[in-house]
């Protein structure tokens, strides 16, 4: 079954930094039919300083850079998250906050890029992929930090070079209060496009937002994840546990099902139904044989199937031509010729 919309599920730093943690939230990805698994590679070392302020003070690392530093992995430690997903064959991404991290991904073989809201204010970074990415790349874009109209130019500049682009509604908030979404102006705006397809980056922490961003013509929906929402880190909050994951999961393949519009199966039901509980001209009282059908002599009958009530004209001051049950509907051999 064809899916209507791409799930990407950022693991972003829910792994702390460890590597069975970031195994465990791919095969959590994989279990719930997750499409994408996106990382970050944040390299404290060309990304970073000391004056860089947390978003989310988590009381653990002094700085900033100090917990990028904590939690990053080197070449060898992705290396091995590529050949955990490719062994779970599970499609996998990267968000990239540097030009050295770019080269990393890109020398491993990543194919999946995502220039984060904040990435748009990094044009050394965006004018390195423009020139380095081609047709077998995807690239996808959120909003938050920019205007929509900046952002859509940014796409276009991948549009005509690269497979496939996403441009993500996003709120950079953690977590989102998903009362600020406006779903109308965001299907203006999608209808609007052409080699971009439109997606929804969301932070709220909840379900609701992918679910309904579907009846918009969504095309990619991307949300954090995590064990458990208790767990220690910034993002906990705003990302989605397994029971999420799973009642997530079982939403799109029923609106898949809705979906589908298979006409002819619609039509065949509704046939069935009909004959169940449509109507046929039938007598009110049992009559004998020779006796000429008047008006009140006739109602309708279940099931469908016999004459209809437009016929009902036509059936007046015909004479039977048997005794008839009132049980039975009329047919064209209760009829003298």
């Amino acid at each position: 079954m064809k899916k209507t919309s791409l799930f990407v599920a950022e693991i972003a730093l829910s792994h702390e930094g460890s590597i069975g943690n970031a195994c465990a939230l791919m095969d959590l990805a994989k279990n719930n039919n997750i499409d994408i698994v996106k990382f970050q590679d944040h390299w404290a070392r060309y990304e970073s300083s000391k004056d860089e302020l947390f978003r989310v003070p988590i009381g653990f690392d002094k700085t900033r850079y100090e917990y990028w530093e904590r939690t990053e992995f080197d070449q060898t430690e992705w290396s091995y998250i590529y050949d955990y997903a490719k062994k779970i064959n599970i499609n996998i991404g990267f968000s990239i906050f540097s030009p050295q991290s770019f080269f990393r991904q890109k020398k491993l073989g990543n194919h999946i890029w995502k220039l984060g809201s904040g990435e748009l204010l990094n044009n050394e970074l965006i004018d390195i992929l423009i020139k380095e990415l081609n047709k077998k790349d995807t690239v996808i874009i959120s909003t938050g930090l920019c205007e929509y109209s900046y952002a859509l130019k940014i796409a276009e500049k991948f549009s005509s070079s690269v497979k496939a682009v996403f441009i993500l509604d996003c709120i950079s908030e953690y977590p989102c209060n998903y009362a600020d979404y406006s779903f109308k102006t965001w299907l203006d705006q999608s209808s609007k496009l052409k080699k971009i397809s439109y997606g929804l980056s969301d932070h709220s922490g909840e379900i609701w937002p992918t679910i309904f961003s579907w009846s918009y013509g969504c095309k990619m929906n991307e949300f954090h994840i995590t064990f458990d929402k208790k767990m220690f880190g910034p993002d906990q909050k705003s990302s989605l546990d397994p029971s999420d994951l799973k009642n997530l999961n079982s939403a799109r393949e029923a609106f898949n099902i809705i979906s589908r519009n298979e006409k002819k199966k619609i039509s065949s039901l509704k046939k069935n139904m009909i004959n169940f509980f449509g109507r046929s001209i039938g007598l009110k009282n049992s009559l004998p044989k020779g006796h000429v059908l008047r008006r009140e002599d006739l109602l309708m009958r279940k099931p469908y199937g016999g004459f209809s009530f437009k016929d009902l004209e036509n059936i007046i001051g015909k004479k039977l031509n048997i005794d008839l049950n009132y049980k039975e509907i009329l047919k064209s051999e209760h009829f003298e010729k």
